[in-house]
């Protein structure tokens, strides 16, 4: 596999952005996630600084641990539970909307994390954290970083697939997500973060070449 065909496929995958055929998106449905868990984390993170008990500087790793957590749990469970069929009638959490996001990337309606989805997963780390920590102070900002993590994830997924972005920054998160979309779906499973392929193996592409032998084909 060469650079350049590397960037021949991945520029393909720019032309698969824009609205949904359904028209604009719904900007209530869209920013739900943020409308719940936002006031959540200023709260939490209102009261642990109130009490006065913890540095800056400790808060700042807290944060950032919470962030790491956030993009483990992405890829992990992207990985070995999103992109797996129901098994003998039983639906993993998540991975039908998952799948049904993978059939229809533009389809709004599958793009984000369901609340009832989504909460239990929040639910879970937040008393997992508490139980490592002991403290509702250092689990509120482990907590903090976690749901960061994963906001930054549903506003880069949304991007990837609707947005317009020139911030470079951006534009790399894009290409790389709609990667695994539209070149290999068992490779770039990390969407905020490219750490996790990098250190399991899965950043390598097995470029589709279908659709381009296809094309040959009918030419010849």
């Amino acid at each position: 596999m060469n650079n350049k065909s590397l960037t021949q496929d991945s520029n393909i995958s720019f032309s698969q952005t824009g609205k949904d055929k359904h028209g604009k998106p719904d900007s209530l449905k869209r920013f739900i996630p943020f409308y719940f868990y936002i006031p959540t984390i200023i709260g939490s993170i209102a009261l642990a600084v109130k009490s006065g008990e913890q540095s800056l500087y400790l808060i700042a790793v807290l944060l950032i641990i919470g962030w790491f957590c956030w993009g483990l749990f992405e890829y992990t469970f992207r990985r070995f539970v999103l992109h797996h069929s129901r098994k003998g009638g039983i639906n993993l959490p998540g991975n039908e909307t998952h799948l049904t996001h993978h059939r229809n990337p533009k389809a709004l309606e599958r793009l984000y994390v369901p609340l009832h989805e989504g909460l239990p997963i929040a639910l879970a780390y937040f008393l997992a954290a508490g139980l490592v920590t002991g403290s509702w102070q250092l689990t509120a900002y482990l907590y903090t970083g976690f749901i960061l993590g994963y906001l930054f994830y549903e506003l880069l997924d949304y991007e990837a697939h609707h947005g317009r972005s020139k911030l470079q920054f951006v534009r790399y998160y894009r290409k790389y997500h709609l990667q695994h979309h539209f070149a290999d779906e068992s490779a770039r499973y990390g969407v905020t973060s490219p750490v996790f392929d990098y250190l399991f193996g899965t950043y390598k592409l097995k470029l589709k070449r279908v659709n381009r032998t296809k094309k040959a084909g009918a030419q010849s």
